[in-house]
């Protein structure tokens, strides 16, 4: 093992002071001057913005995508039947974290879609498992975020065509783990010996990283798998 850098906490899983109804569907930041009349129900009003809830039956995923492109809406995120609010608060700030970066490289706003659990993919969709450190009160870990998109808005964020997603997919445990590794400062001799912290920089682990040097990470990987979870 070798010292790296460390990372602090971008997101934090606290209770919001609203909570979503206990079914199906997506809940949404939107803006405060944006109509909201397809929305079943106003949540809050907090940060200059609107938080509602629209239910969606089985088909959450499609009609959840269909909403990133009305009028006024910043970040959406889906709400599996009976969710845990703190859990969906944090899937809804992922959005809205990635739809602000991104705003920076296109010059122009377009909200995003994330869940806490893995989505299902409707055709012309792919589901990007965002890596992302959270604190719980004291303590700090790493998880996975996941992003559904469409397949060209996915290729434009990554500057190019999409690697096996499956493959990665299977080994979120492992990148999840060396994510973890790195925030606490180490290094696995194997992740060394691929010089991945020269490849991170001053950069987090980030599963945008992981796609552009796909053919490093699925040799890294195979190793890592066997080593973190041994």
């Amino acid at each position: 093992m070798i010292t790296a850098r460390t990372s602090v906490p971008r997101f934090t899983l606290d209770w919001p002071r609203w909570q979503p109804p206990a079914t199906t569907g997506l809940a949404a930041f939107v803006s405060s001057t944006a109509s909201v009349r397809w929305a079943d129900g106003l949540l809050a009003r907090e940060d200059g913005r609107l938080v509602v809830f629209a239910a969606t039956g089985r088909e959450a995923e499609p009609q959840a995508l269909a909403r990133l492109r009305y009028p006024g809406v910043q970040a959406v995120t889906l709400v599996p039947c009976r969710s845990d609010p703190r859990w969906v608060r944090l899937a809804l700030e992922v959005a809205l974290s990635l739809a602000n970066c991104r705003s920076s490289e296109l010059g122009r706003y377009e909200a995003c879609l994330t869940s806490y659990q893995r989505p299902s993919c409707p055709p012309g969709a792919v589901r990007i498992p965002h890596l992302v450190t959270v604190g719980r009160g004291t303590s700090v870990t790493d998880t996975v975020i996941w992003e559904l998109t469409p397949v060209p808005v996915a290729q434009q964020w990554l500057g190019g065509p999409l690697p096996d997603l499956c493959f990665f997919e299977q080994h979120l445990e492992a990148l999840v783990r060396l994510r973890g590794a790195l925030r606490r400062g180490w290094v696995p001799v194997r992740a060394a010996a691929a010089r991945l912290p020269e490849l991170l920089g001053n950069q987090e682990l980030s599963i945008r990283l992981v796609y552009q040097h796909a053919s490093r990470f699925r040799t890294l990987l195979a190793d890592l798998t066997r080593t973190l979870t041994g």
